[in-house]
């Protein structure tokens, strides 16, 4: 069935610039956080603003890779002078997704020190639980049912894969603890990387740098919340969460070059 035209305005407003970027991606970011605030309600103050700190750090890192290919194509039909492409309207977004993951980078450390605290240590024994792994492979599943529908390389797709594998082993042998000291180390390394010359767009395997530690880091809020949902409400608000990290991953893959 053809899409109604009078959504046509909005479906092209998304694919236009940064300004229609970030009015879908807003929504997007919208719907994850209250999707995972309802699987980890009791410690939501504590993961909220870390999550918010994480989504706001992709969607001005895409925005300014959005920036960089704009002026690219101005420096080639002659509107843009080359020289000025490291100082373009890029380095803005780029210092707020910079910003925005040193706000997530305090939070993750909040976490780490209230591990021994209520609520958080409820879960410190959850990975030893029965059916606790079934779960994990639960949320692997329902992920890859999303993924593959989206229009991503093989390469691309098998490496988003590798990272929920990897992630789900360090959380499955250490715990959550581990899984934040993991994230933690991820979104160092995204801050260091938007930092250098070239803002980590150099490759890794597939996938950019900068993009596969960001991918981690959302992944392992994903699996957090499978823990969370697994402990407090027999993962009944997860499995939506898990649908929409499906298209933020396809979009940080897809646009953010």
């Amino acid at each position: 069935m053809a899409i109604d035209t009078r959504e046509t305005d909005v479906i092209i407003r998304s694919e236009t610039g940064v300004r229609g970027y970030f009015e879908y991606q807003d929504g997007l970011n919208a719907k994850l956080r209250e999707s995972l605030a309802q699987a980890w309600r009791p410690a939501s103050p504590l993961l909220d603003p870390l999550f918010a700190g994480l989504l706001d750090a992709g969607k001005f890192a895409v925005a300014a890779e959005l920036k960089v290919r704009e002026s690219h194509r101005l420096v080639t039909v002659g509107r843009f002078p080359e020289e000025q492409l490291l100082k373009g309207p890029s380095v803005p977004y780029n210092a707020q997704a910079i910003s925005s993951a040193r706000k997530a980078r305090l939070h993750t450390s909040s976490v780490l020190n209230a591990l021994e605290q209520t609520p958080l240590r409820e879960l410190q024994g959850v990975h030893r639980e029965d059916g606790f792994r079934q779960a994990l492979e639960e949320g692997r599943e329902g992920l890859i049912d999303h993924l593959v529908k989206y229009n991503m390389s093989t390469p691309a797709l098998e490496e988003v894969l590798g990272v929920w594998s990897e992630t789900t082993q360090v959380v499955s042998e250490g715990g959550i603890g581990q899984g934040f000291r993991e994230m933690a180390g991820h979104v160092d390394r995204f801050i260091e990387l938007r930092g250098d010359p070239d803002r980590g767009t150099r490759e890794h395997s597939p996938l950019p740098w900068w993009k596969y530690v960001l991918i981690a880091s959302i992944i392992g809020v994903g699996i957090f919340g499978i823990v969370a949902c697994f402990w407090w409400s027999a993962c009944v608000w997860v499995w939506p969460a898990i649908a929409l990290i499906s298209p933020w991953v396809f979009g940080i893959i897809d646009r953010g070059c």
